[in-house]
């Protein structure tokens, strides 16, 4: 999934949140007008907030690619992340221990000046194989 479907979803699912919410406060306020039970639309509300909670947690922990958690990564060693998500694409171990290494995540092909190259999910870490950058990059040399 490339960062232009991605962002489309993202965008889909907060104006699906948004709408379910407003439909609700609607639906709650006509209730309560015509002294029906509201239980059933605070019901909604409650369930809408809760995954507009979750929605923003994801957002908020994956904010490179769905496919990668950064607060996992950030708060365990390199080989830790290796065993979860596999054997990296591309990348170097130096023989002091530090290095970096990439995911493939997507290749740019979008609707708007796409670059047509390979985007990585790049780990940078230090010899004692703790995390010290996460970044989104092409491989260099393009």
């Amino acid at each position: 999934m490339n960062d232009w479907t991605e962002i489309t979803v993202y965008m889909i699912l907060t104006i699906c949140i948004i709408t379910i919410a407003c439909v609700s406060l609607i639906l709650l306020r006509s209730a309560r007008r015509n002294g029906k039970s509201v239980l059933r639309y605070v019901g909604f509300l409650g369930a809408d907030t809760g995954l507009f909670i979750l929605m923003l947690y994801f957002f908020s922990t994956h904010p490179i690619s769905y496919k990668f958690n950064n607060n996992y990564v950030y708060s365990h060693d390199i080989k830790t992340v290796i065993e979860r998500y596999g054997d990296f694409d591309t990348g170097h171990i130096s023989e002091s221990g530090s290095g970096v290494i990439g995911y493939y995540i997507y290749t740019d092909d979008g609707p708007i000046m796409p670059d047509h190259m390979k985007h990585y999910y790049w780990i940078k870490f230090d010899a004692n194989g703790t995390v010290t950058d996460i970044y989104d990059a092409v491989q260099k040399g393009g």
